[in-house]
This record gives C-alpha cells, structure tokens and sequence, in this order.
C-alpha cells in the first residue's frame, strides 16, 4: 500500500519534475569551549540555552552554576509553586502584621487581588514594570488627629462651650503630641486652651478621656500603617519577580520578616498618651 506522501507525489501535476535528492551531510553546530557569560541572560524558553548551562555542568565547569538564566514573567500564570507561595506567604505576613489574628483563610480571599495589583501596569512580553516610578520604596507619609470631648466651659447660663482633646501623630517630622481647645460647636474652629487658668470646665474623668482618646488615635494610626504596608507588599513582591525573572533569588522575607509595621510598633510610639489606657497622657493644659 503506498503511504500518504506516496500518493501526495503521485497526483503532482506531471510537468513538474522533482529533483533527485542530494546526500548533504548534516552541518556541525559551532560551539565554544567557552562557558556563557554570566553577564548575559539565557533564556529558560531558548533550548539553546538550556544546552549550553547542561554541557557546561557535565563538563564540570567551575562557572556553571553562576550562569544566569532569564525567563519573561508577565502576570500570575508565569510564576511557578514556589514563587506563589512566597507571594502568599508575604501577603499573610503583611495582614498579620496589623491584624494578628488574620488565618491563612483570611488571605486566600486576597491573593488573586494581591496578584492583579504585583502586576498592574507590567509590560507583556518583557517581563517589567511599566515606569521606575512603581519600583520606588514606599514610605510612610502620615499625619493622622483624634479628638476627644474633654468636658465643657459653663458660663452664667450654660455649659455650651465644649473642651476637646486633640491628639496629633506624624512621621514628618517624627512628633505626638496632644492639646486642649474650646469650640463652641462641635463644627467650629478650635482655639487652644490653658486649662489651668480656665476654673469654669466642668471636666470628663481623665482616665476615660485618655483611654478614649488613645484608642482612636491608635484605630487611625494602624489604619494608615496597613496601608503602608499593601503598598510595601505590592513592592516586595515586583522586586522578587523582577529579580526571579533575572535568574536571581531574592533572599527578602526568609525569616518571615518583610519589612511591614506591626501593631505593636504603634503603640510604642503612641506612649505618651499612656499604655493601655494608663492616664500619662491625660495632663491637662
């Protein structure tokens, strides 16, 4: 029975003759001795690259294993088991780090979010961010009040004016600090207040006021510091892959720390308006 390409051949038009196949030995691939520079990227997907890193280590070259083999990376579908669980493992570190009682549960819902964020603006086919300015290191930028009611001036007919507490904490410059003004509604502007010269403040207990005040302040800082942090996640994350994609690996968050601010960090640097509700922070005036 005549194969396929038999039959194929037989219904060419038979004015077209094909020539006689010619015996041509089969061309040597030139190939160096030489090992591939370490300065330039191999491909993983170039089988030619993968040819030369496997001769290089039969052959026993001492530079075999510094080759860098490259790859192109361009969204979630490229990064291999490993590389997901580092990024779920840094994403968990950074929930946890201002919610301690965040499960594995609470960031599987997150992870194709955290995903889609890692790669939002990387451009297709080169395996990079779009622009230098999303590899820049976030920073934390925060000023951030709390006000409290502190008690209320009482004239000859009411006790309409009110004292609030206002406490104040920023990065830039470093400063907390806290003080008390009159308003005479609650959407007025304040005006600062000397307490120890006011007599006619009818006062809320100052334990009450501190631990109010306290907790607020604490509630707004930890609220930006988590935000700082999705941010400083988004960036650890760019700076594995782009490195993982480099043929490198990124040491960062091995010992489970990634750099984030936890909430006990807040509440160091919220001290002086007392620990744990302590009234250090109350002093008026």
């Amino acid at each position: 029975m005549q194969t396929r390409s038999t039959h194929i051949i037989a219904n060419i038009n038979s004015s077209c003759t094909l020539p006689s196949p010619v015996a041509v030995p089969p061309r040597k691939r030139q190939r160096s001795d030489a090992p591939p520079s370490v300065t330039q990227g191999l491909n993983t997907g170039s089988k030619r690259a993968r040819d030369e890193f496997f001769d290089a280590l039969v052959a026993g070259n001492p530079s075999a294993k510094d080759i860098i083999i490259t790859r192109t990376i361009d969204g979630p579908d490229d990064l291999e088991k490993p590389e997901l669980l580092r990024c779920f493992d840094l994403l968990h570190a950074c929930g946890r780090a201002t919610q301690p009682d965040a499960t594995l549960s609470t960031t599987r819902k997150s992870i194709e979010g955290f995903l889609e964020a890692i790669f939002n603006g990387w451009k297709p086919g080169r395996g990079t961010v779009a622009s230098e300015e999303k590899m820049v290191k976030p920073e934390l930028d925060a000023h951030v009040d709390a006000e409290v009611v502190a008690g209320n001036i009482c004239g000859s007919e009411d006790c309409k004016t009110h004292v609030v507490a206002i406490a104040t904490y920023t990065t830039t410059p470093p400063l907390l600090k806290i003080g008390l003004f009159k308003r005479e509604h609650l959407e007025d502007q304040t005006t600062p207040l000397c307490a120890l010269s006011c007599t006619n403040v009818n006062w809320k207990p100052s334990l009450d006021m501190a631990r109010e005040l306290r907790s607020l302040l604490e509630k707004k800082v930890v609220a930006k510091v988590h935000k700082y942090n999705k941010h400083m996640a988004v960036w650890q994350a760019r700076k594995m892959i782009l490195a993982w994609a480099k043929g490198e690996d990124d040491k960062e968050g091995c010992d489970s720390k990634w750099g984030f601010i936890d909430s006990d960090q807040v509440k160091v640097v919220l001290m002086g308006l007392g620990q744990d509700g302590e009234s250090r922070g109350a002093a008026r005036g």
